[in-house]
């Protein structure tokens, strides 16, 4: 039977018509599982090995039982979900969503939370959502879940009771959102968790409901907007150890002020970098406070706290009496506490005491009574002078710091005290002498800093290379001046009117011993120039003294002129030894006609018995003067004249010996 045209036209137009309908089902079909199924841009998968074990009847030849040997593997995923748009109202669904452990949502739109989802996620472990729009937090319901990250989203609002149906939660890090107030309560008391991260927000207040009685050991609260904060308000938190309210804006804070032994307890409140002028936690007991970096001026702490940490504030009134027993580690640097260190000498159990930079002047005997401090220092004070009475003589100071302060001098008896001291730093201080042999005194001594001082070069010289026979290291400040007059780093000076002698980076390029002799001589001379100086003052017979000394000093800077000659034609020091132990002789001759002169009248005040003391020359260059009082002006002078030829004689016969050779 022949189809006539029209019947065929209406097969065609059949045809099409069903490939229309099939193909808009398909498209509807699809958008529908689209919108139902997540899939998964990153797929990663855990195996889990199970081995299991079974005996038989049957032995071996030995009587053992055989046994089989079964291995079995548990798979379970890792689903990362990127760039979707996602709605809290839709039913989502997972592949194999009962065996994901782990599920990341980021880089996403969504309005809420997909809570349908998480009905098919029976064994998810770890929740983490960021980098999304996300503004409010509904109800989240994972039993099994022990980590919930949302972090770097866009979160406001929580709901109540947001996480109680979570049991086996452990960390929560809501940080770096929008989250402002903090209503709560938003845990079950049951719940154990150890961290709680609520930093990087904008929170400003926190309500008497927000932390109820449940179990949290960390909870992070910095980078906020606190400005007024009661501690009552974490009353309940019977577990507490850390509790960080740092870089805040926090001016006051209420420490049960009315409640003596208050119920706040925990082992760390860090308070770094706020506004807090004031701080009063008698009645808290928290063993380890930090809050530097504030405006503080008085601050009173609780019983049991064991670490201090104050530094950079303007504390003029510290009260430690509670703590006086349990303290060990107090941080007071860069403060305003002078001379007024009343509670902190009461601490007797101090390990480490850092006081740098408040104007301490005197320590007294503050320091006497802490015999299980080990750790002290002293940086940037005004501090004069050392005595043994400021350290107890059993003391077991291994590192004591006393850089840029006012010494000039340092006690060999009060050195000596310091038994177990390995560390010593006097940098950027007046010391012009220290004791050559540092173990000696400090048996266990193996570094010493004394840069920035007023060291003349040969005394330098000389205590380095003590010190490198002794295996005592140099420590040597980062801003010291290697463009001045220095050796190996550490600036020194020629004489105390710090002129300057040439560059000498290295021990290799220092003064030979012919040279240290020289130097030797010169300083035991202006020490008899000043104490002949200070007798100027005392009679008539003393103001002639003055003339003479006057006249040797014009003479001494011949004779140094003389001397610094010789030094530059020295090329052998053995053929040199001889004529300065002639020279040597000759001073102190010359010294013995000057101290002579100053006993012309033995009938003088009292006064001139003490300065006849002052002038023994016993411990600079241990002679022994016998004084004659009939010894004239005019001998001095000739002895003078005498010396100075011979210096000069020795000059030009060596100069021509020289030229000879």
């Amino acid at each position: 039977m022949k189809k006539t045209k029209s019947s065929f036209v209406m097969e065609k137009l059949f045809l099409w018509i069903s490939i229309c309908v099939l193909f808009f089902a398909t498209k509807t079909t699809g958008q529908d599982i689209q919108n139902k199924n997540i899939h998964c841009d990153k797929w990663d998968s855990i195996a889990e090995e199970h081995i299991e074990y079974s005996l038989h009847n049957d032995y071996d030849y030995y009587y053992r039982r055989h046994t089989t040997t079964r291995k079995t593997y548990t798979y379970t995923y890792e689903c990362t979900v990127r760039n979707y748009e996602i709605a809290s109202d839709r039913d989502y669904y997972i592949d194999k969503s009962d065996k994901i452990y782990k599920l990341t949502i980021e880089d996403s739109s969504m309005n809420g939370l997909p809570v349908k989802l998480f009905k098919h996620l029976t064994n998810l472990q770890t929740l983490i959502v960021k980098k999304t729009s996300l503004q409010h937090v509904d109800e989240i319901k994972l039993p099994k879940v022990t980590q919930i990250d949302l972090s770097e989203n866009e979160i406001v609002s929580l709901h109540e009771n947001t996480f109680a149906e979570c049991s086996k939660l452990s960390e929560i890090n809501l940080s770096n959102n929008n989250i402002s107030i903090l209503q709560g309560p938003f845990f079950d008391s049951n719940q154990e968790i150890k961290i709680l991260d609520l930093s990087y927000n904008k929170i400003t207040n926190i309500t008497e409901y927000t932390f109820n009685d449940f179990h949290v050991e960390s909870l992070k609260l910095s980078h906020n907007h606190l400005e007024v904060l009661d501690l009552n308000r974490f009353s309940e938190l019977s577990y507490l150890n850390s509790l960080d309210l740092s870089y805040n804006k926090l001016k006051s804070i209420k420490a049960f002020e009315d409640f003596e032994g208050g119920n706040f307890t925990a082992e760390s409140v860090q308070l770094q970098f706020n506004n807090l002028t004031s701080l009063n936690l008698k009645y808290c007991d928290i063993k380890q406070i930090y809050a530097s970096n504030n405006k503080l001026k008085s601050v009173e702490i609780g019983g049991n706290c064991v670490t201090l940490d104050l530094q950079k504030n303007e504390i003029t009134d510290l009260t430690l009496t509670a703590s006086l027993n349990s303290l060990n580690y107090l941080y007071m640097n860069e403060n305003n506490l002078g001379n007024d260190l009343q509670d902190i000498c009461k601490c007797t159990n101090l390990v480490k005491l850092y006081l740098n930079s408040n104007k301490i002047d005197n320590l007294g005997s503050c320091l006497s009574q802490m015999i299980s401090l080990t750790y002290l220092t002293l940086k940037g004070n005004k501090i004069y002078e050392l005595s043994h009475d400021n350290f107890s003589p059993n003391n077991r100071i291994t590192y004591l710091d006393l850089s840029f302060n006012q010494l000039e001098s340092i006690d060999e008896y009060t050195m000596s005290t310091f038994t177990e001291l390995t560390i010593l730093l006097l940098s950027g201080n007046r010391i012009v002498d220290f004791y050559d042999n540092p173990k000696d005194l400090m048996p266990n001594i193996n570094k010493i800093g004394l840069s920035h001082n007023k060291f003349k070069c040969s005394k330098l010289y000389l205590l380095l290379r003590q010190f490198k026979k002794q295996n005592v290291e140099v420590y040597v400040d980062k801003g010291s001046p290697f463009n001045t007059t220095n050796i190996n780093g550490i600036q020194c000076f020629y004489n105390h009117e710090q002129e300057l002698l040439k560059s000498s980076n290295s021990t290799d390029t220092l003064p030979t011993k012919a040279e240290e002799k020289i130097f030797f001589i010169l300083e035991k001379l202006k020490k008899i120039e000043n104490k002949v100086n200070n007798v100027s003052s005392v009679g008539k017979s003393v103001q002639e003294i003055s003339k003479i000394t006057t006249n040797l000093q014009k003479q001494l800077k011949i004779v140094e002129n003389s001397l610094s000659t010789i030094k530059q034609n020295i090329s052998s020091v053995e053929s040199m030894d001889k004529k300065f132990k002639l020279l040597n002789e000759s001073v102190k001759n010359l010294i013995n006609q000057s101290i002579s002169a100053q006993n012309l009248k033995k009938e003088g005040e009292k006064d001139q018995d003490n300065l006849k003391n002052e002038l023994n020359l016993n411990d600079l260059l241990s002679l022994k003067v016998k004084t004659d009082a009939e010894s004239s002006s005019s001998n001095t002078l000739n002895y003078v004249i005498v010396f100075l030829l011979i210096a000069i004689a020795l000059a030009f016969n060596n100069r021509a010996w020289l030229r000879r050779k």
